[in-house]
């Protein structure tokens, strides 16, 4: 089940994350993420203060989570989106994580329906993201879950430094 974070789950979240970014590192198509750095526990913190990270549960154990807001990269205002509204009209998905046991079975596809119907919900215009250039999986399922290529783009973030990463969208009508 898919719900917001809470702060007593921050315990949770970071052995989540930080499982996630040891797992991630020893694949073929790592997130890179680095421990303590993103998603740092400030981070995760500041989400779930605010209302932004959701959490899908299963048997008490965390499977999935992904924060939803509209903080963008400072570098997303040279890509040519449809929506170039850059304020709170934009919903971005951010730290989309999956149990490396559980990746493959939908699970990252639940929660990207999830941010949809939620941006639908929130009367956004539309969603906007970026995957790490060699981070094949996730760019398969943004295309699968109907959002457009917009760009590739060299972007500044603490974990990677400056990185290629492709630009996503998906207009909400």
């Amino acid at each position: 089940m898919i719900k917001v974070a809470q702060l007593n789950d921050l315990p949770a979240l970071m052995t989540f994350y930080n499982d996630l970014i040891v797992a991630m590192a020893q694949t073929a198509f790592p997130s890179g993420w680095q421990k303590g750095v993103y998603p740092d526990e400030n981070y995760v913190r500041t989400a779930i203060v605010h209302g932004e990270l959701f959490v899908n549960w299963q048997d008490d154990k965390i499977v999935s989570a992904m924060v939803l807001n509209s903080v963008a990269n400072d570098g997303y205002a040279q890509a040519a989106w449809a929506v170039a509204d850059t304020g709170d009209n934009i919903l971005l998905i951010h730290t989309l994580g999956v149990s490396p046991a559980l990746q493959g079975r939908g699970i990252a596809q639940q929660m990207v329906n999830f941010a949809i119907a939620y941006g639908r919900k929130m009367h956004k215009r539309a969603i906007h993201l970026d995957a790490l250039a060699t981070n094949l999986p996730p760019q398969k399922l943004y295309l699968k879950c109907g959002f457009n290529y917009i760009a590739t783009l060299s972007l500044f973030y603490a974990d990677t430094g400056w990185t290629d990463f492709l630009l996503y969208e998906l207009v909400l009508g």
